[in-house]
């Protein structure tokens, strides 16, 4: 797809005044060299009452050492955000995003924590849309829609946390747009494009339940691979519902198949190397969000006979979260 398509994609859908909305853009990346991964979200909640907020989110992890990961938020009323109609160009207080690049700076001094960034960014990979059907984004149902306009990203610049400056050139990432009306009841979502093997492998995973009025909705599956020289776009009704798939904290494996490939994975992360944050939907309900980058991913394919063709692995460099309607005591909240 054309660069116009994807910043299409990332355009602004809140119109300045509806109720019962959120939208939200957030770029992840890690860095192979410093060991470091970092999570920035701008995010906009216009509830069903009250005043509408935006906020600017930046977490930062290390792996080399738990105590250095943080979280920081800075919440500012809607009318802070500025954004244009024909490009999609958002500023926030002293921060702001575009179709390719990012700048920001966060600071909580009651922690001792500060976080700024001066990014560019950019991908070959096309728009991925994670529903099948283009009237999916543009109908009531479902309540949350997500699209990744930069779902292979490659990013350059700078980081700063709490004083350190991390020089960037070229490392992994993901730039995604989230809008709805509703969050899913609980999800978990994986990504990961720092494969050891393949630094070209990619894969997009969401494991998701809604709200069906009173009842909640079986798991819902969509799966995006593209290795072991295939690629795997598993979002169909029959994949959606049928993909094997099972989680709980910290722990996720799944089971895809794709024409003559089969493909088990795993998804794994200690609770210290997760944040705990909160989310909350327009009506003012919470959500609780068990965020990590540096998880370990775990793939193998198989062919039709059942003999493994090759395996994938990314040791504490990708992308997983574990969102539920509750508190897990032993993953601090931190924003």
């Amino acid at each position: 797809m054309s660069l116009h398509e994807k910043e299409q994609a990332n355009l602004l859908r809140w119109d300045g005044q509806a109720r019962g909305f959120y939208e939200v853009y957030y770029l992840k990346f890690n860095d192979p060299v410093s060991q470091t991964a970092a999570w920035l979200r701008y995010t906009l909640t216009s509830p069903t009452q009250g005043e509408a907020k935006a906020e600017l989110w930046g977490i930062f992890f290390d792996s080399q050492d738990p105590s250095r990961h943080f979280a920081i938020k800075e919440s500012l009323p809607a009318s802070a955000l500025r954004w244009e109609c024909n490009r999609f160009a958002l500023d926030l207080g002293e921060s702001n995003l575009n179709q390719h690049g990012s700048q920001g700076v966060l600071e909580d001094k009651s922690r001792g924590h500060r976080l700024a960034w001066d990014l560019d960014f950019d991908s070959d990979s096309p728009l991925f849309n994670h529903f099948p059907f283009d009237s999916m984004y543009k109908t009531k149902l479902p309540r949350t829609k997500v699209l990744s306009p930069h779902l292979d990203a490659r990013f350059s610049g700078t980081l700063t946390a709490d004083g350190r400056r991390i020089e960037l050139a070229q490392v992994p990432g993901q730039q995604t747009h989230i809008w709805g009306t509703q969050h899913a009841k609980r999800w978990a979502w994986g990504h990961c494009n720092t494969f050891a093997e393949d630094p070209k492998a990619v894969l997009e995973a969401l494991d998701s339940q809604v709200a069906l009025g009173p009842l909640t909705s079986p798991p819902l599956k969509v799966f995006y691979l593209k290795a072991f020289g295939r690629e795997l776009r598993l979002n169909s009704i029959k994949d959606i519902l049928f993909s094997r798939s099972q989680w709980n904290l910290g722990a996720w494996t799944f089971s895809l198949r794709g024409g003559d490939l089969r493909v088990e994975g795993r998804l794994e992360v200690p609770s210290e190397d997760m944040l705990g944050v909160g989310y909350q939907d327009p009506d003012g309900t919470r959500l609780w969000c068990n965020n990590s980058k540096l998880a370990n991913c775990h793939l193998e394919a198989f062919d039709e006979s059942g003999r493994s063709i090759g395996s994938l692995h990314s040791e504490r460099a990708a992308a997983v979260e574990f969102v539920e309607r509750q508190i897990h005591p032993e993953v601090p909240i931190w924003i």
